[in-house]
């Protein structure tokens, strides 16, 4: 195994925000980087013990205004991500491998809505592409559509309601019995429901995957 060696990691980011239209832009700059685990070094399968650290770099891009005195909130963010080293499964080999360079460029659009005092609802939805360079192939499990819908409802500060639809668009996956497949799109959607007993205990249930949806 190969000696790792400690990193750094950092971000600069910087907001500019003009109150009388509700307008604010925002921009951002970041690196980070992931060592490979002990299994994915080490299984006796897959793993694969001269996988090098994982490097990255982020750039977004972002515009906000608010309307309806604050009621509402519209985002829009562009995004770069280039890595390095990528830590990947390559379904040819059948291990764990570094991928040379990747870069995943993508969009991400908010709606928040304060329907009410005690309403709220917030949408959201991402497109990404995915691009692998000179390695080709497809990085497993990542879509390059999802988003999704949530409400909260709050009743006599003591009832809190959480309801949650969530859109995953296709990907790629393996599985030892398969090979690699085209995964299809699902819907999901989840409900929690909580109550204050006293300001330091709380009751909480939850439904996931309400309509039973197979994924």
């Amino acid at each position: 195994m190969g000696l790792h060696i400690a990193r750094g990691s950092g971000r600069v980011a910087a907001r500019y925000s003009y109150e009388p239209s509700g307008t604010a832009i925002h921009a951002s700059w970041s690196n980070g980087h992931k060592q490979p685990s002990f299994y994915s070094l080490g299984d006796t399968l897959v793993g694969n013990p001269n996988l090098r650290d994982e490097t990255s770099e982020t750039l977004e891009l972002g515009l906000q205004q608010s309307f309806a005195r604050n009621a509402v909130t519209a985002s829009l963010t562009a995004f770069q991500t280039d890595y390095e080293d990528l830590i990947d499964f390559d379904f040819t080999t059948f291990r764990l491998v570094n991928r040379s360079q990747a870069e995943i460029d993508g969009i991400e659009g908010t709606l928040a809505w304060s329907v009410t005092p005690t309403v709220s609802a917030r949408v959201h939805a991402t497109l990404t592409d995915i691009d692998l360079g000179n390695d080709g192939g497809d990085l497993l499990y990542r879509p390059e559509e999802y988003g999704g819908l949530q409400v909260m409802w709050r009743a006599q500060d003591r009832w809190t309601l959480h309801a949650q639809a969530q859109y995953v668009g296709k990907r790629e996956g393996s599985s030892v019995p398969t090979g690699q497949q085209t995964l299809a799109s699902y819907e999901r959607v989840d409900l929690a429901l909580s109550h204050s007993l006293t300001p330091h205990t709380a009751l909480f249930a939850a439904i996931d995957n309400v309509f039973d949806e197979d994924f």
